[in-house]
């Protein structure tokens, strides 16, 4: 609330508290004014009261029938906003008895009319809520005012779209948007950007809906309405969570329920722990989500809200079917959609309950069944323009073509689910979908390529158990591989490797490979930057890898070994004759890369000359050879990687800003194999079994504190270089000593090693205490991760005194 309105309301409310003076207003108008002082202010239940004390006063019987019926819509609104729609609705169908629709009462006419429809809205009765929005539309037109028009149009666009009639609502917002934006009602103009992005949040076009509804709060806040933020608050919850972005997603549906609690909104509350129920789901805290949605569902039944009452229902089924109750699943469903079914029989809820039980029914084994639900799900779908469900239901006609042996069938449906939850960017259905098409593909390389990518859709998601049943399916599909002799030294690592020749523990080095495996599934270029020696190679070759292209050429060229004067010709080829010594017709990496990938290390060190040519072949797939007038095109995939900073302004002075834009569609940093500490150890193990053998040479506590504290300038270049070098020189000689170990290790970057015996006792007790903070002091992950058996960790924490309880 404003200061300036919290002053005039305790200079109101004094004057109240004293006899009136002959002159000034009378209580009936310092009443109302401190009522609308109160509605501003989101205090509906202090205005309520206020009203109805006015309409008691004697005073009041003097009161003109529209100024009385004035008054009332004012109580109306405040039902409405503290969540009240059964009273609302009474008193708005008894004021609208005595209000005249003529040209001096219809404002208010449309006024009432609409608040009729908002609690008919909320009550879930579409039908009847068209009929209050079609009466609120004639009275407008007939008397020609736009300002009662548009939101007659409004209204109409919502119980088109709760209706399922997406294209309709879609006009009737637009219609209305126009009409409030010449008015330049700003407020009207926000409650439309919601609309709008609810449209296309139900489109799967979310950049658009994220706009509107940022759109709406933007207005909102900057107006001081706090009641209206709740609904863009809430919607960008629910954005978000189709989306993927769950953390985010909460962040709204918080900030939506602090608005909530503050002005007394339960239906709000209601829609709030729905979603905040949802996600609790997702992430497998069942108990959590139980009370949530049973909550929501209680909230939704007291205020007769029968939309969340079916959503509460459709959700607590969703639980069960996780919990592998299909049996109670079912029931929910069941006891829901005569519900959705009342409320718009062909509505986006019927669409999703016809979905789920659909899969409960396949999961009891009734297939005739679920096939019913699923195919009445689909075409629902198609007819509201669904496109989120549209695909699911692709995914669930899949799994019944399975379950009844029909495998091509389902593989087929199963890749339509997939193309379109890859266009709808849904990242918890599409890997869903992944993983059951990696499990149903004969061939193990698409299997493989099908659920990484599912993997990688699951540890952005946070699903961490889904996480590990894909692992598990990718462990099945890859065990021939691993039998193979050439990788019989990878049980050796502990933890398989998750993409190819890549190491990720450390949470950087995660994040870096969950990128690779996601840039690997698009078309777009790749920057890659981090010091020398951090792999970026490797993360090119893993990209091509995990690709359609994995099966053509990847070329990898060193732009710092190209001489300015013939760079061009290397990578665009030239003509026969264009310059001295080119006695024959040249084949540039561009062309011999083509269908695959062209990798070009240190970016940065191109020629000017040769940074335009690049740019304009990223943007067209055109380019010509040097000295030639002939236009060709490749279809190449560029991969690119920098070990210097090409932004701000020298990196500009140097390398195009442009190009950086072309080339860095997505950019993946690597980190320093300083700043992943974890992963030097595990990393030294590889190189060294690589290298030696598994009978090889093995590393003592002591060379891995030295290992670990050294500051590895060269980064993972340099260890393996050291851990080749080891291998080569000590070969079966048994553990290698710290002694033994600092030769290989440069003088100038091994200021933080400790002598062999200097501290040694220090050193190994913070590496002891590292390792339990890292593991929450699990004593099995800390002794893993300290390369030693459970009974030697004792030991050491015997012989230093260490104590963990």
């Amino acid at each position: 609330m404003a200061r300036d309105d919290r002053d005039r309301i305790t200079h109101i409310e004094e004057r109240l508290s004293v006899p009136p003076v002959v002159g000034e207003p009378t209580t009936v108008e310092q009443l109302e004014m401190l009522a609308d002082l109160y509605v501003q202010a989101d205090s509906y239940l202090p205005a309520l009261e206020l009203i109805d004390r006015i309409l008691a006063l004697p005073e009041a019987r003097g009161l003109s029938p529209a100024r009385r019926a004035a008054l009332g819509s004012k109580a109306i609104a405040c039902r409405l906003a503290g969540g009240d729609a059964n009273a609302a609705l009474a008193q708005a169908r008894e004021l609208l008895v005595t209000v005249n629709d003529d040209l001096d009462g219809a404002a208010l006419s449309v006024r009432v009319q609409l608040q009729c429809f908002e609690a008919l809205f909320c009550l879930s009765r579409y039908d009847d809520a068209k009929v209050s929005a079609d009466r609120a539309l004639a009275v407008a037109e007939r008397v020609g005012e736009v300002r009662l028009i548009a939101p007659s149009l409004t209204a109409l666009g919502r119980v088109a779209q709760r209706l399922g009639d997406t294209l309709r609502a879609r006009d009737l917002f637009e219609e209305a948007f126009a009409l409030y934006r010449r008015l330049g009602d700003e407020p009207a103009c926000a409650v439309l950007r919601n609309n709008l992005g609810l449209l296309h949040k139900n489109l799967c076009e979310w950049d658009t809906a994220i706009a509107h509804l940022r759109g709406a709060l933007e207005i909102q806040r900057r107006l001081g309405r706090l009641a209206e933020s709740s609904m863009p608050l809430m919607n960008l919850g629910i954005v978000y969570q189709k989306l993927g972005d769950w953390d985010r997603a909460l962040e709204y549906y918080r900030e939506a329920e602090q608005v909530a609690l503050q002005i007394s909104q339960p239906l709000m509350l209601a829609r709030v722990a729905i979603g905040m129920g949802n996600i609790a789901r997702f992430r497998h805290r069942y108990s959590e989500a139980e009370t949530l949605l049973l909550g929501a569902l209680s909230r939704a039944r007291s205020c007769e809200a029968v939309r969340e009452e079916v959503l509460a229902l459709e959700f607590l089924g969703e639980l069960e079917y996780d919990r592998d109750g299909a049996e109670r699943a079912l029931a929910r469903y069941h006891e829901a959609l005569p519900l959705a079914e009342r409320i718009a029989p062909e509505g986006d809820l019927v669409v999703e309950l016809e979905r789920r039980r659909a899969e409960a029914l396949l999961l009891l084994g009734r297939f005739d069944e679920a096939e019913a639900a699923s195919e009445r799900a689909g075409r629902l779908a198609r007819r509201i323009d669904d496109r989120l469900e549209h695909a699911v239901t692709h995914r669930t006609a899949g799994a019944i073509a399975e379950a009844r042996g029909d495998r091509e069938g389902a593989l087929h449906s199963w890749r339509i689910a997939a193309k379109l939850l890859t266009d709808c960017r849904e990242r918890l259905e599409l890997a869903k979908t992944l993983r059951m098409l990696g499990r149903g593909v004969h061939d193990s390389q698409e299997a493989r390529r099908l659920l990484y990518r599912a993997s990688a859709l699951y540890a952005e998601l946070g699903a961490d158990a889904e996480l590990e049943e894909c692992e598990q399916d990718l462990v099945h599909v890859m065990a021939p591989a691993a039998a193979a002799p050439n990788s019989a030294h990878a049980t050796g690592l502990g933890r398989r490797h998750r993409a190819p020749s890549l190491f990720a523990s450390s949470p950087g080095m995660k994040r870096a490979e969950s990128l690779a495996r996601r840039a690997a599934a698009t078309e777009l270029s790749v920057l890659v930057t981090g010091e020398t020696g951090t792999g970026k190679e490797l993360v090119a070759r893993t990209i091509h890898a995990l690709s359609t292209r994995a099966q053509r050429p990847f070329l990898a060229v060193n732009c710092g070994a190209l001489r300015a004067d013939l760079a061009l010709s290397q990578l665009f080829g030239h003509r026969k004759g264009a310059f001295t010594g080119a006695h024959a017709e040249g084949v540039g990496l561009v062309e011999a890369a083509h269908g695959g990938t062209l990798f070009l290390d240190e970016v940065g060190e191109l020629p000017h000359d040769v940074q335009v040519t690049l740019l304009r072949f990223l943007e067209t797939g055109e380019y010509l050879r040097l000295g030639d007038t002939q236009v060709r095109r490749a279809d190449v995939r560029i991969i690119a990687a920098t070990n210097r900073e090409l932004r701000g302004v020298e990196g500009e002075k140097l390398f195009r800003r442009d190009l950086i834009y072309r080339l860095n569609e997505i950019e993946i940093r690597l980190p320093t194999l300083r700043e992943r500490c974890e992963d030097i150890v595990p990393l030294a193990r590889h190189f060294l079994v690589f290298y030696g053998g598994l009978e090889g040479a093995r590393l003592s506590a002591e060379s891995e504190a030295v290992l670990r504290s050294y500051a590895w300038p060269g980064n993972v270049r340099e260890l393996e270089n050291v851990m080749k070098r080891i291998a080569a020189m000590y070969g079966r000689e048994g553990e290698i000593s710290s002694e033994d170990m600092l030769p290989f290790l440069e003088p100038g970057a091994c200021g933080n090693v400790a002598p062999p015996a200097a501290d040694r006792a220090a050193t190994e007790r913070a590496d002891i205490l590292r390792a339990f903070e890292s593991c929450g002091g699990n004593r099995s992950r800390a002794a893993e991760l300290l390369g030693v058996s459970r009974k030697t960790l004792y030991a050491r924490l015997k012989r230093l005194h260490i104590d963990l309880e």
